[in-house]
Formats: C-alpha cells, sequence, structure tokens
C-alpha cells in the first residue's frame, strides 16, 4: 500500500483478524479485507471489534519501523451486521450482557436478519423467542441501546477531537444523557470529570452552537481563568477587577471585541460566591473554595502550634557540643543558631544559599535530639521524590516524599493522615521547603500535633512552589516563625565556580563568565545555535560516558527554538534516533521510543511515581505477529531501578525530559552536567531567581549558552512575578 495517498483515506472493509487488543485504552491492530486488494493493516482506537465486524474507516497513512505501511484511525463507524452468522457474533461478541453463543442463535433463528432491528423498534417482540424471560428481554434491550448510545457519543466526540477512552468514561458518568449533556452544556464535562478541560470543553460548546455568552460559558471560563491563574502562575486568589478583566480577556479576544460585558460576568461571579464554589475575602479578594480553606487553615494550624511551649533542656548546649564532636567540625554561629532554634521552638525556619550549610544544619538537629532523648523519634520529608532520596543521603536515615508520609490515598483520594489521625514524632524536618504550595503545606499542618516540633529547611531565593500560594517565602516574610538565615560560604564551597557564581548572581551581580572546569559560559547570538550547541554538547557527553540522567538541559520556556518542547524533538533525534529495532508509542503530540529519558508529570500514588521523578523508557511492548499468541501493549519506565508500568491510556502522565523547564528541576541536584541556554528570546522569563535556581541545581558542572546581555538582563531583573496571597497577612495577624 502506498503511504504517500493524501489524507484523510476513506477506507470500507470486514475485519479478518484482531491482531492485538488494549482492552482498558481501547487500542487494536487488526487486518482488513476491502471491497477490493489485499488485506490492510489499520490500527486505532476501536470501542469493540471482532473478526467478521464491518466498519468505514477514516485514517492517515503511516509508516511504522516494524509493522510497515498501515492506516491510523481517526473515526471508525462500525457498520450493523446484516448476514445471520454476522449477526450472532456480533451478539455474542461480550458487548451484550447475558447474550452468549446459544441465545445468540436462537434470536437469529427466529428473527433472521431483522434480527437488531426487532431489538432496536420492537423490544416486546424478543420474547417470542423461547426461553427469554421480561428480565432476560430487559437486559438486552438496555445493553444494546447503551453500546449504540455510546457509538453515537463517539461519532459526536471524535470529530471534536475527544477520544473513544474519554467518550466512554463519559457515557459511564452521564449515562443516557450523557450525548445531550456534550450538546447543551459540554462545560459540565469540564467540571465533573478529569481529562476534559474547559479548552477542550469549550470549542466543543462553540461547534455546536452554543452562545459565546451564554452563562453557562461565562461561569466555565470564571473558574477556568481563576484556576489557570492559581495553579499556573502561583496566585491563591486574584482580585474581583483582576478577574473581570481577565475573564473579558479571554472571552472576548485581546482586541475586547464586542461580546460578553463586564457586568454579566461579575454578576456571575456573584452566582459562583453564592453558590460556594468561590469565596470572597475582605471582598475584593476572590478564592477558589479550595485554596481559601487551604490558606486560612495553615495560618490557624500554624498558629495553635506555637502556642504550645516546648521545654528546653538544660542540656541543649552539651547536646550540641557532642554532635560538633561526633561530626568532627565546628559549627559556625549561624548553624549553631539554627540548632539551638529548632530545638527550642514549636517551628523554626533554616533558610540559605548552596554552600552556608543546610545539611549540616539537619545533622546537627537531628544528632543533639538524639544526645537530649534517647528514644525521641524524627521523621524527614520533602516534597518531591528526588529531594527527599537526597535528604536520606545526607542523613543517613529514611525520608518520604510528603504525599507518602501522609498516606495518600488513591483510592479515597485524600490524605489518611491529618487532625483526626496525626503524625507520630517529636520533630518533623522537612527540606526543599521552598516548594511546598499552599494545598501541600495546609495538608502536611492539618496531620502536625500540638507539641510536635517542626523545622522547615529552604532556599527563599530560590523560585517559588509551582502552585497555589508563595509559602515559604510568605512565611519568612510575616516573621511569625523563629528563623535563621545561613549567610557563611564555607572554605569548600568557596572553591567552587558553581557555588560563587551562584552567590553573586543573588546579590544582583553578573557571574564570573571565564571559563573553569566547573563552569563555562559559550558565547552564541543566534538562538538557533544554541539549541545547535546544546545538541553537539550533549552528544560529546554521552560519548564521554556520561548516562541519559547526568545530562541536564535546564530552559526558562516551553516555546521558542531554545524552549522545551524544540530542545526535546532535537535531543531525542540526536540521542535516540528511531531504529527498526527499537519499538516507539505516540504520546500526545510526542513519540516515546525505547531509551528516551521520560518525566512523569502528575502525582500517581497508585504507581508510587510523582510529578518531576525522571526514568529511561525500557520496554515498548507491540503486537505480536499473525498467529501467535495476542500480548497486552505495556510500557516500562525505570526510575533508577524501580520499574513502573504503563498502559496506552496513562502516556499522558509522561513527556520528554531531554530538556525540562527551570520550575520542573526544583528540588533536584545533578552530578553531571546542566546545560542552560540564557537568550534574549526568552526575555520576558530572565529573572534573577530563576538563574539562579538553574545554577543551583548543578553539582559538578554547568554551561551557560546564549548572550552576555540575556544573562545580565537575568541578573538585574530582581522582580518575579507578584503571587496575590494573604497568608503572610494572616500569620502576622494571629501572632500579633
Amino acid at each position: 500500500m502506498d503511504s504517500s495517498i493524501e489524507t484523510p483515506y476513506v477506507l470500507e472493509g470486514r475485519v479478518t483478524r484482531v491482531l492485538f487488543r488494549d482492552e482498558a485504552a481501547l487500542f487494536s491492530a487488526v487486518k482488513v479485507r476491502p471491497d477490493a486488494g489485499p488485506e490492510i493493516t489499520v490500527v486505532g482506537e476501536f470501542l469493540s471489534v471482532s473478526a467478521g465486524d464491518e466498519f468505514t474507516f477514516t485514517g492517515e497513512w503511516e509508516t511504522h519501523p516494524k509493522w510497515g505501511p498501515q492506516l491510523r484511525v481517526l473515526h471508525a463507524l462500525q457498520k450493523l451486521p446484516r448476514e445471520p452468522a454476522a449477526i450472532e457474533g456480533y451478539l455474542s461478541g461480550g458487548l451484550f450482557r447475558g447474550v452468549g453463543k446459544a441465545l445468540a442463535r436462537r434470536l437469529v433463528k427466529h428473527f433472521g436478519e431483522t434480527t437488531l432491528e426487532v431489538i432496536l423498534a420492537r423490544p416486546e417482540d424478543v420474547e417470542q423467542v423461547p426461553g427469554i424471560s421480561s428480565k432476560k428481554r430487559a437486559s438486552l434491550v438496555t445493553s444494546f441501546y447503551e453500546h449504540r448510545q455510546v457509538q453515537d457519543l463517539a461519532l459526536f466526540l471524535q470529530g471534536h477531537g475527544v477520544s473513544l477512552y474519554l467518550t466512554k468514561k463519559i457515557h459511564e458518568h452521564f449515562g443516557r444523557e450523557a450525548l445531550a449533556v456534550m450538546r447543551s452544556d459540554p462545560y459540565r464535562c469540564a467540571s465533573e470529570l478529569p481529562g476534559i478541560g474547559f479548552l477542550k470543553a469549550d470549542s466543543i460548546a462553540r461547534k455546536t452552537g452554543l452562545p459565546a455568552d451564554s452563562p453557562a460559558r461565562v461561569r466555565a471560563s470564571i473558574e477556568y481563568v481563576l484556576r489557570d491563574r492559581c495553579e499556573v502562575r502561583g496566585h491563591s486568589f486574584l482580585p474581583r477587577k483582576e478577574l473581570v478583566r481577565d475573564c473579558l480577556l479571554f472571552l472576548n479576544g485581546e482586541l475586547g471585541s464586542p461580546g460578553v460585558p463586564s457586568g454579566q460576568v461579575s454578576a456571575e461571579i456573584e452566582r459562583l460566591l453564592a453558590s460556594g464554589a468561590l469565596v470572597a475575602d475582605e471582598p475584593d479578594a476572590i478564592y477558589l473554595r479550595e485554596a481559601y480553606e487551604a490558606e486560612t487553615v495553615l495560618a490557624s494550624r500554624i498558629r495553635d502550634l506555637q502556642q504550645v511551649p516546648v521545654a528546653v533542656s538544660p542540656r541543649l548546649e552539651e547536646a550540641l557540643a557532642k554532635a560538633q564532636r561526633e561530626a568532627g567540625i565546628i559549627y559556625a554561629p549561624e548553624q549553631g543558631e539554627a540548632i539551638r532554634k529548632a530545638l527550642s521552638f514549636p517551628a523554626a525556619i533554616v533558610t540559605g544559599g548552596p554552600g552556608t550549610g543546610k545539611s549540616t544544619v539537619i545533622r546537627g538537629v537531628i544528632a543533639a535530639l538524639a544526645s537530649l532523648s534517647d528514644g525521641a523519634k524524627v521523621l524527614l520529608a520533602a516534597p518531591t521524590g528526588r529531594a527527599a532520596k537526597r535528604m536520606a543521603e545526607i542523613t543517613g536515615r529514611e525520608a518520604l516524599t510528603i504525599h507518602r508520609l501522609l498516606e495518600f490515598s488513591p483510592d479515597a483520594w485524600t490524605f489518611q493522615r491529618d487532625e483526626n489521625h496525626p503524625l507520630d514524632a517529636d520533630l518533623l524536618v522537612v527540606d526543599e521547603a521552598s516548594m511546598l504550595d499552599l494545598l501541600l503545606a495546609s495538608a502536611l499542618f492539618r496531620a502536625v500535633p500540638p507539641g510536635m516540633q517542626v523545622l522547615l529547611v529552604g532556599d527563599a531565593d530560590q523560585l517559588p512552589s509551582v502552585g497555589f500560594g508563595n509559602v515559604f517565602a510568605d512565611l519568612v516574610r510575616s516573621g511569625s516563625v523563629p528563623l535563621v538565615r545561613l549567610s557563611h560560604i564555607f572554605r569548600q564551597a568557596l572553591e567552587s565556580r558553581i557555588v560563587t557564581n551562584a552567590h553573586r548572581v543573588n546579590q544582583g551581580r553578573m557571574p564570573v563568565l571565564e571559563r573553569t572546569p566547573d563552569f563555562r559560559f559559550v558565547a552564541l547570538e543566534e538562538s538557533a545555535k544554541v539549541a545547535e550547541f546544546i545538541r553537539d554538547a550533549a552528544l560529546y557527553y554521552r560519548s564521554a560516558g556520561m548516562a541519559p540522567d547526568e545530562i541536564n538541559v535546564l530552559t526558562p520556556m516551553r516555546k521558542t527554538e531554545t524552549g522545551v518542547a524544540a530542545l526535546n524533538k532535537l535531543l531525542q533525534g540526536a540521542l535516540n534516533p528511531p531504529s527498526g529495532g527499537k519499538a516507539e508509542v505516540a504520546a500526545g503530540e510526542a513519540v516515546l521510543r525505547e531509551g528516551d529519558k521520560v518525566m512523569q508529570i502528575r502525582n500517581n500514588y497508585v504507581k508510587e511515581v510523582f510529578n518531576g521523578d525522571m526514568g529511561i523508557v525500557e520496554t515498548i511492548g507491540a503486537p505480536k505477529d499473525a498467529g501467535e499468541e495476542e500480548e497486552e501493549e505495556r510500557i516500562i519506565v525505570n526510575y533508577q531501578g524501580s520499574r513502573v508500568t504503563y498502559s496506552r491510556t496513562e502516556l499522558d502522565q509522561l513527556v520528554l525530559a531531554y530538556a525540562c523547564t527551570i520550575h520542573k528541576a526544583q528540588g533536584s541536584e545533578y552530578e553531571g552536567v546542566v546545560l542552560i541556554p540564557v537568550v534574549k528570546q526568552h526575555w520576558i522569563m530572565l529573572q534573577r531567581n530563576l538563574l539562579y535556581t538553574a545554577i543551583t541545581r548543578a553539582r559538578k558542572r554547568v554551561v551557560l549558552i546564549g548572550q552576555e546581555a540575556a544573562i545580565r538582563r537575568a541578573v538585574t531583573n530582581a522582580g518575579s512575578r507578584l503571587r496575590h496571597s494573604r497568608l503572610a497577612e494572616r500569620l502576622k495577624a494571629a501572632s500579633g
């Protein structure tokens, strides 16, 4: 078959063989006999498929490196069978509850070619068949109608880019009303079901003729805009005027073309406030309910925690001296103060940059507490798996992600640890606390009982968390929690150009760009040349023996020639090109290939992999040759020795990770090389804390590539984006 045939291509034919079927993903590979010509391999999503089924396919030709030319299905419309044998197979194929081969044979023997029409149009006639009761008839007719409803829904939604997997979920949720809901108010689907976001629902709504100023659209856009600004840009709330403005920009476009008036947006905000979906505070701050509750609960829990006094041991100085002797060091004055405060107050904060001894403080607090109380119990936690692993390495003790510490239950979709089932320990130490977002911090402090001490350790000058709020910076700014800033850089750290340049950047000074073994600047003016250098450097380091997880590219943005998307495509092509011996699978707009470096982008508590975890695609299953036993396709990713299995429906959790954003690299420290493009194309994102965070991810080698003017822009641009939050004010009010 000529794979150059223009698309879309329409094919009518009968399925002769099912080569492969993944029931969870509804993905199949089948052989189809057209009306004329040889058999054709067809791959894609099918609600159901069996040998003998007739379809009208619309698809695109592609060439698989192993299986050759095949038609990838865009739409598959199954024809109701007409021949008695085909009708028997259709009814007994498992689609209809309680219908096996014997019952299907009796139905077809009685009604012949009109069997399916009778079931649909005159279901009561089914009882004429011997051995079929009213109950059996009702079950058969109900399941038959449900199947046709799903097919009708699929036919409608496939035209709007909704997968069959999501179609099935929509039907399961809304039942027989699913098609009516998607035609009249698809925004319900966006709010009630994961997988269909507002933008997809809005696209469907507009194509089906729902007015641009419909109340349903305006309400849905308010919640979408507010959630986007909070989850993506890190706000806890939006001022009312800002929310109205952003909604109007979204609804009417940048030019503000006539459409939805501001009064209608304001009126719908009031309706959402009245329903409890949104909360107004004082009264111009508009919160999502979950963010308001998290902020107020967090402030309240920290206030309550600090009202329980700590009995400071008279042996504290003795314990401090013992900890120094056992470690073979002498604590700097700041470090000693940090350890004392950690053991003298209900909650304390230690912040400092690289090389200032934060890890030494953590070890010192644990050692001193052990001297003071032989049976003292300490819990260690961090927001990410990578940060928890590093914490375990520096302390020699078990460290957990906060989600594991709080015993998240995927079935109940909530934490098992809370104020009713609190943590049990004398001290909780949280590292990389700058990564705590509002929701996670609130859940954590809900599980801290009165009398338990908490030490938060982090770098207040790094980028803030991805997600709601600015928790660590707010805690520092509020002055409500005892704080120690570590500023002394130790001699060993001073020998590192990475450390000294990071501190120069943090102080608003240009880094020293002269080349050293651990720090290098490559001056290139053109962004395309920067991307090419990154590719060539990655190939060089790979040839020098570096493992994939030791070559890390951190970039400020997702788009542009030196953004995440373009660099991942370029680096995948260079480091892991396609070959006949490597299986691959489509995952959204990308292709994942055996050997690819990938990142998990959502917390998955069942698989115990979390947002930001990186691994290597180890195995991609594939359909076996015709005649062999079928095998369910699975993708296995190796996360530093832990193998995690994904189905096709779960591939939206994975992205290529040859390059990632600097935000995604928070909580990581890389042993190999960190390549950082710093170019004028990223002008809007070039900020001091972003460059500082990128440089501090590396332990051994940093390479900056781009323009010195772009570096200067980042260094001198101290203003990060304002995050609307009232946590600091609430904490000040509580302690005042």
